[in-house]
Parts: C-alpha cells; sequence; structure tokens
C-alpha cells in the first residue's frame, strides 16, 4: 500500500473538523483540498468509474457522520493494488521527467543542470560539471595521477533513486582512473570535505557501456567524500 494514501486519508479527515467547527474556510476551499488529495496521490489516473468514485467518497462521508466502513478482504485487496498502480504510475513519470528519452530531447539536460545550480546552489566548471564542493581544511588537494580513498553513493537523475550496486566505501584508486566528471571534482576537493557531483552523461559512462540501472544518457549524482590522499601510491 502507498505510505501516502495509508496516511493522508485519516488526516484529511483530521485536519478537516477544527476547520468545519470555525468556518475557517468556504467549501470551495474543502474541494481545492480534495482535488490536491487526488493529484497528490494520482487518484485521477487510476481509471475509476463515476460509481467507483462515488463509492470512496461515500466511505469519507460515513467517517465523519461517526460510522467508518470497516475493512473486509476485498477492500484489503484493492488498497494492495492501488498502492501497486500508485507506485507503478510514480514511476512511470519519473521515467518521463528523468529518463533517456527526456534527456535526448534538445535542450532539456541544459535545462536540468541550470535547474539543479539554482535549486541546490551548485556551481558549474567549463567542462559542464556542476559541483558543491563542502571544503572541510586547506591542505592539498588531489592530481590526476595521486592514489586516494575515497567514499562515495550515486543517484539517478531525479535524485532520488540510489543505485547500490555504484556505491563505494573507502575505495582505494587513481584519480585519473575514475569516471571524468568524478576524477575532476575530487581535484577541487581536499581531505575530509564533501561534494556534490551532477555528472552529465558525456563526463560519466559517455558513449560506453553503462552499469545496470543508471539509463544511458541520463546525468548521475554523486555524493564524495575525500578521506584520503595516499602517499606513495
Amino acid at each position: 500500500m502507498n505510505p501516502r494514501i495509508a496516511l493522508c486519508l485519516p488526516l484529511l479527515v483530521h485536519v478537516a473538523t477544527p476547520l468545519a467547527a470555525t468556518d475557517a474556510a468556504p467549501n470551495d476551499a474543502y474541494a481545492a483540498v480534495g482535488s490536491k488529495f487526488a493529484r497528490d496521490n494520482r487518484l485521477h489516473e487510476l481509471g475509476w468509474s463515476e460509481d467507483q468514485v462515488e463509492a470512496f467518497i461515500s466511505g469519507i462521508r460515513a467517517t465523519f457522520q461517526g460510522s467508518p466502513r470497516q475493512l473486509s478482504p476485498a477492500a484489503e485487496a484493492l488498497m494492495q493494488e492501488i498502492g501497486r498502480r500508485v507506485q507503478e504510475l510514480e514511476q512511470q513519470a519519473l521515467r518521463q521527467q528523468f529518463g533517456s528519452e527526456a534527456f535526448a530531447r534538445p535542450g532539456y539536460l541544459e535545462r536540468y543542470l541550470k535547474d539543479m545550480r539554482s535549486r541546490l546552489g551548485l556551481q558549474a566548471s567549463d567542462s559542464g560539471l556542476v559541483f558543491g564542493i563542502k571544503v572541510n581544511s586547506s591542505g592539498a588537494r588531489p592530481e590526476p595521477g595521486d592514489t586516494v580513498i575515497i567514499s562515495y553513493k550515486v543517484n539517478t537523475a531525479d535524485g532520488q533513486t540510489e543505485l547500490p550496486g555504484l556505491a563505494q566505501d573507502r575505495m582505494r584508486v587513481k584519480v585519473q582512473d575514475l569516471l571524468p566528471g568524478l576524477a575532476e571534482g575530487l581535484q577541487m576537493m581536499t581531505v575530509g570535505s564533501g561534494a556534490l557531483l551532477v555528472l552529465p552523461p558525456d563526463l560519466s559512462y559517455g558513449s560506453g557501456e553503462w552499469p545496470a540501472g543508471a539509463e544511458r544518457g541520463t546525468p548521475l549524482i554523486f555524493t564524495v567524500a575525500l578521506h584520503e590522499i595516499v602517499t606513495p601510491p
């Protein structure tokens, strides 16, 4: 069951009661709240008939009247199906917004990177790397030939979906052997610092083989920690 659906219905009932007691909002405000609830949970995309919508609303009305409908096995199964379908719709929406087809459209990648810079307060290098560095000291920065010990996790372009298969914990590696954008970002860091790096496709896997879970041609988001510059390598 989608947790938003499981939690929002009782919350909607709870918050509506004090408003009704004080006449703090007109009826059209309640209608707007209902519409937002339906949109946020994608209920309008589930293909319900008018009778099904009316039955759903009657259940809410019954709760307000003090006689909530009890869950039957059929209702439990319906809740599970709604949750599955809503999750499927959310994944489809993410693919449409952050999938390879979206980034294949002219100018889409540039708009995405600009939006990331604006929303997260990041900077951009001449290569196109979008970055934010949290410097922890004024020590030396690694160079391409240096061996470093680093940790990082990787998210897809939506910023929510992790790619655990790409994550590394205290990996020992030469800077020059890393993905181009990751190597560039590391050279701005000092030991003990962290960074958020948004790698455009040509600074990650480019035209090469892409790992499982990462859609070809999409940006990847790295959260990086530099633990040590190893000497000698």
